[in-house]
């Protein structure tokens, strides 16, 4: 297993190569693995099994895992997995600051919005768009430490309360001009689950300090 910086300058992230399943079956190389994560937020695997098994056994490298609680999401016989596809019958489509564009997703930090947050999640891209689709991730650690004293004063010992918001009633999205022209069925049907499905949680600063990773 290679292992290297992500990008030179950034304050997170590193690459991985030369993984495969029987590297997973090494207690020594999990162990690694574990703390590679925690220590620098973000890992990118290269050159590895695309086989959804090899995702989940990847994932399960970091934790037990938790079935997502949008369950409109789910893959067919792989419960431990979700799908975000873009497809031209049914997929989202949205105008933002005039220009058409499909399936865009703003600015979020992944199921903040539950009781019993996860502590990451495994990302595979199966089909790439040919344009645009870019992931992208920011430090939550290094934003907060960017910080002026008197703002983590203010805030220190204060509750943050978390809910779901569907794509374009974000304040992001209000922001950005961003207009809904078409729901996918799945948007739909977890509009309908929002206010009682997904309640507002408490969560610390103190914890949002230690998470990497929001991402759009």
């Amino acid at each position: 297993m290679d292992v290297e910086k992500l990008e030179a300058g950034l304050p997170f992230g590193v690459q991985v190569r030369g993984l495969g399943p029987a590297e997973l079956e090494d207690d020594a190389t999990v162990a690694e693995l574990r703390e590679l994560w925690i220590r620098h937020g973000v890992i990118l695997f290269r050159e590895v099994d695309d086989a959804p098994e090899f995702q989940i056994a990847l994932s399960r490298c970091f934790g037990a895992l938790e079935p997502h609680p949008v369950q409109e999401l789910w893959v067919d016989g792989y419960p431990d997995l979700i799908s975000l596809a873009s497809r031209p019958e049914s997929g989202n489509i949205l105008e933002i600051e005039g220009k058409t564009v499909a399936n865009w997703i703003p600015w979020h930090s992944d199921l903040s919005y539950v009781q019993k947050i996860n502590r990451g999640g495994l990302l595979r891209v199966t089909q790439a768009t040919s344009w645009g689709g870019e992931t992208c991730f920011g430090d939550q650690i290094d934003a907060y430490d960017r910080l002026p004293q008197r703002l983590k004063a203010r805030v220190e010992g204060l509750e943050i309360l978390y809910q779901l918001k569907i794509l374009d009633t974000t304040r992001y999205a209000r922001r950005h001009d961003v207009k809904l022209l078409r729901a996918s069925h799945t948007l739909e049907a977890l509009r309908k689950r929002v206010d009682t499905d997904f309640p507002q949680s408490p969560i610390r600063p103190s914890m949002c300090r230690r998470r990497r990773g929001a991402r759009c």
